[in-house]
Formats: structure tokens, sequence, C-alpha cells
């Protein structure tokens, strides 16, 4: 690369388990280790880089790994890590995430969960805070009792959380950040109670009996209730600069 001065990738691929995410860091890991840092680092510690990338990498796999039937910790999404540097020195690091698959979150297959962090609340966070949240235990919600296993051998899933809190504490999230992640989160979980039934217009409406959770979505994501329930029975298309919007069936949410 230096002397080429053309950059340089390095692709790690495999199938699910095969270790792709612990090859990547072990590259960097050496990548690090053998280039001098440049001018500006706060530190001429090589783990310095390797840190702040494994660091980085538990709060998105917190988001994007789960469970499934070939690997306990999968990624659910594509990676992209750049190493940047200048004259051979190394600077720092950007990394880019895409392709998350996000049709888990609302359905997951036999023997697997859905992504880890759903999991982590319910272990790490105090009671006061779940029980502000509604949150009682993960096998009371659709979204994450499918697969038929909320918990998973070789998973602490209350230190994974304190991990996970670590990671967040060091990338500065304040304490009104945390909670606002928290209820995003959390109100996931209750619009997936809001199961939809057919009104006499053959449309959908949110089932009576679910209004609670709806409700509670709607104040944890601080919207009104009514603006979530039209968002949840509607869908919209822009048409020559145009946004039509027209009404769901059952079958189509």
């Amino acid at each position: 690369m230096v002397a080429r001065k053309k950059p340089q990738s390095l692709l790690c691929c495999g199938i699910s388990g095969a270790g792709k995410s612990e090859c990547a860091k072990q590259l960097i890991r050496y990548l690090a280790k053998t280039s001098p840092m440049g001018e500006g680092m706060v530190t001429e510690d090589p783990e310095f880089i390797v840190n702040q990338i494994v660091q980085a990498s538990i709060i998105l796999e917190a988001w994007g790994n789960a469970k499934t039937t070939l690997n306990n910790n999968s990624s659910r999404f594509g990676k992209f890590v750049k190493l940047m540097y200048k004259e051979g020195k190394i600077l720092g690091s950007w990394m880019e995430t895409y392709l998350l698959e996000k049709s888990r979150v609302i359905a997951q297959g036999p023997q697997e969960r859905n992504y880890h962090i759903f999991y982590f609340i319910f272990k790490g966070l105090s009671g006061g805070a779940l029980e502000a949240m509604s949150l009682g235990k993960p096998s009371d919600f659709w979204y994450l009792k499918q697969g038929g296993c909320t918990e998973v051998d070789g998973i602490d899933d209350k230190k994974e959380f304190g991990d996970l809190m670590e990671s967040l504490k060091l990338f500065r999230f304040s304490d009104d950040d945390l909670s606002s992640i928290w209820n995003l989160t959390a109100g996931i979980l209750h619009v997936g109670q809001c199961s939809m039934k057919e009104d006499d217009s053959g449309n959908a409406q949110c089932d009576p009996a679910a209004k609670i959770n709806l409700d509670l979505a709607a104040e944890l994501w601080g919207i009104s209730s009514d603006s979530l329930n039209e968002r949840l029975t509607t869908a919209s298309m822009e048409v020559m600069k145009k946004t039509i919007i027209k009404k769901s069936c059952p079958g189509e949410i």
C-alpha cells in the first residue's frame, strides 16, 4: 500500500459461524500493531485503535446480532471498516454498516432469537426501569417468543448488557440518550403486541384488546396514539411527485 500509494482491501467471507467478525478483528489488530501512529493521535498504543473498533462493535452487535440455528451470535448485517493512513502512518478508523436483516425484528424461525438487545434489557435494566416501560419478561412479547428460545446457552444477557453499557459510556452517551434508546427499543416490543383486525370497510384497525400496547408504544416514542395508529394502518406512495395515502388491509400489515 505504501509503495504503490493505492488503497488496499481485505475481504473476510465464509458461512455463518465461520469466524468472519473475529478474523476481521485479528486483521485490524495486526495492521494497527505493525503501523506507526500518525500525528494527532491521543496515544501511541497500537491497541488504542483496535479497542475503539471493538467497543464500537459491541454496540453494533447488540442491535445487529442474533441467535440463528447455525450460530448463537450471528451478524445479521454487513460491516465495512476503513483504516485511514497518511504516509504509512495510521490516523484512525471509520466504520459503515449495511444490509441489516430488518425482517428479523418481526419474525424469527424455530430455535432463533430476535436481536440480542431485546433480551439484554430484561436482564440488565433495573426493575424500576422495566416497570416504567411496562416490560415483564421476554416470553410475554410476540416479537421475542416466536423462536421458542428466549435464552441461549453460552450467552449471559446480563453480562453482555454490562459490556454494552461500558461501550455506550465510552462513546459519551448521556443518561438522557440512554433513556431515549431504551424507550425506542421497548416501544418496538409493544407495537408487536398490536394485532390488527378488519373493520366494516375491510380496512385494518388495531384490535381494541391491544389498544393499551398501542398507547404504551406511543407514549414511549413521544407521539400521539392516533398518529401511531394512522401510521400502522395506512400506506403511502409517491406518484408524479404527489404523496398518496391509502388504507391497508390486515393482511398487508
